[in-house]
């Protein structure tokens, strides 16, 4: 994968999400059919996206494989084995000031990514594909249920998915400069020495675990369906008088659940890309080290 500034390249991203809530006061069915035709194409852009993430790292995959999502793993496994000769043999004194690659931008050690992203990763297997299926029942809701579309009530039912894009962003501002061009950094300012490469292998090898291949592959099935479901929303509002009742409400609800929704998604790439570069760094800096036995 292309060493970019993965910060940088979320937060523009996110710029990118079609927003409808500064429209909803005065709302004309054409603006809700616009907004429901961006939104939809921005999910299928995150199907993308999603096989870049969990497939191979130089090419964009027609289908992530089973095999594709162990690969990291077993990369670890044999990164173990290459550390235990490394640990006897090379004195961190000696490497102190040898460059090794980096995020672009990064600010933080390689223990320290991790034990950022940590969190996050069981926070999105946890929730991403049980929050889609949220945003995904209120618009089957809005196609299916008149009443539904005339209520007034007002819900929260989305501020828990915005609670998670605020966390994903706090922490990639505290690992990624976003405005940071390097990529490499002495060994002294991403290890803390030789031994917590060990720590790092560990947790990698539990990270890269966590998000099972059967759970990418109904997170995309998912999207797919939100994003067929948009479609289905948008031609109905082309076909039918009775979208013309909607109430502000309705309205507000969904477009804060479908905005909301797909900055998560977003977010959880990123994430799963940070997992990734990490454990690319990781072992580039354990064949760079093996230059020292």
């Amino acid at each position: 994968m292309e060493n970019m500034n993965l910060n940088k390249e979320m937060q523009e991203v996110l710029a990118t999400v079609p927003n409808l809530g500064y429209r909803s006061e005065a709302l004309a069915t054409e603006d809700m059919g616009m907004y429901l035709e961006k939104i939809g194409g921005f999910f299928t852009r995150k199907i993308d996206d999603i096989k870049s993430a969990f497939g191979s790292n130089t090419e964009r995959l027609d289908n992530v494989s089973k095999k594709d999502m162990t690969e990291h793993v077993k990369t670890i496994l044999k990164l173990q084995k290459d550390f235990i000769s490394i640990k006897e043999k090379v004195g961190f004194t000696k490497v102190l000031h040898v460059e090794t690659p980096v995020m672009l931008g990064q600010k933080v050690s390689m223990l320290e990514i991790i034990t950022n992203i940590k969190p996050l990763i069981n926070d999105i297997d946890k929730n991403l594909l049980k929050d889609i299926d949220d945003v995904d029942t209120v618009v089957s809701k809005m196609i299916a249920d008149v009443e539904h579309r005339k209520s007034i009530k007002i819900t929260n039912k989305f501020k828990d998915i915005g609670k998670r894009d605020s966390e994903i962003l706090s922490v990639m501002d505290s690992i990624i400069d976003k405005n940071g061009t390097k990529d490499r950094l002495p060994m002294k300012n991403v290890i803390s020495n030789i031994s917590s490469i060990e720590t790092v292998l560990s947790e990698l090898k539990e990270l890269n675990g966590i998000f099972t291949y059967n759970k990418v592959i109904k997170v995309k099935e998912s999207i797919k369906k939100l994003y067929e479901k948009t479609d289905t929303l948008h031609e109905l509002l082309n076909e039918s008088e009775d979208f013309g009742t909607t109430s502000k409400a309705a309205i507000n609800e969904l477009a804060y659940g479908l905005e909301n929704i797909a900055k998560y998604i977003t977010e959880s790439i990123t994430v799963f890309y940070v997992l990734n570069q990490t454990t690319d760094n990781v072992k580039a800096m354990i064949k760079l080290l093996q230059r020292f036995e």
